[in-house]
Parts: structure tokens; sequence; C-alpha cells
């Protein structure tokens, strides 16, 4: 799961919660409006895995590019 929370420690939020999934490798958008993260299926390699992009809220997952195992720490350059 992708969290999101204040520079204290504070305010924590589970910005997926998702199970059997692994968000990983995240990183902010240019504008601090977006994360982009890579997904990973655990209990199944036949689902689809791939690169996404989610509003700062955890709203609005859209998936922008398939990706494979070798495929890792997406950044927006």
């Amino acid at each position: 799961d992708i969290y999101l929370m204040e520079s204290n420690g504070t305010n924590i939020r589970n910005l997926t919660n998702t199970q059997n999934i692994w968000e990983q490798n995240s990183s902010f958008g240019p504008n601090g409006q977006k994360i982009l993260f890579d997904l990973k299926y655990i209990s199944s390699p036949h689902d689809p895995e791939g690169l996404f992009i989610m509003n700062i809220d955890g709203t609005n997952k859209i998936k922008i590019q398939d990706t494979s195992d070798t495929d890792t720490n997406p950044d927006w350059e």
C-alpha cells in the first residue's frame, strides 16, 4: 500500500488499501498533485502489472504503461 503523512509523522492516510498487490516505488509529480507508482500482483503472475498515476488523495488511479519484472523505480523525467 501507499501511505501519505505529514512531515512530522501525523495524519497517516492509506491511499491504496489493497490486498495481494504491491504498490511500490512511488514518487510525487513535478507539481505535487499526482503520484507515480509501480504495481505488481503478489498472488497471480498472470494479472497485469504496470505503472500507474493517481491523485494525491488516492483517487483516479490510471494505468499509464504495462511493465515487466525488470521495470522498476519509475520517475517523472
